[in-house]
């Protein structure tokens, strides 16, 4: 299933925050149920995520984790599933 993901940032900038994603530890945390992905900046603060997720249960338990993380640094996240159309 294809989801974007837009990350508020807070006080981080986008820079020590993409850092901190794509650090090979970080990566490793999300290699067997996370596929393919493009990560952009959307403003001085703000990350939008696209990505192919292979285990919905492993997102929500990550998320659990994130938001929880996110919330004592000022951060929020928001999460979209997104649906074919076939106009």
């Amino acid at each position: 299933m294809n989801y974007a993901f837009h990350i508020d940032l807070g006080d981080m900038p986008y820079d020590k925050w993409h850092a901190m994603y794509s650090a090979p530890e970080n990566q490793a945390k999300r290699a067997d149920w996370w596929g393919p992905e493009h990560v952009g900046k959307s403003g001085e603060n703000s990350a939008i995520i696209l990505a192919q997720i292979h285990d919905e249960a492993k997102l929500t338990e990550h998320m659990k984790f994130v938001r929880d993380m996110a919330s004592k640094m000022g951060m929020k996240h928001q999460i979209f599933k997104l649906s074919p159309d076939d106009r």
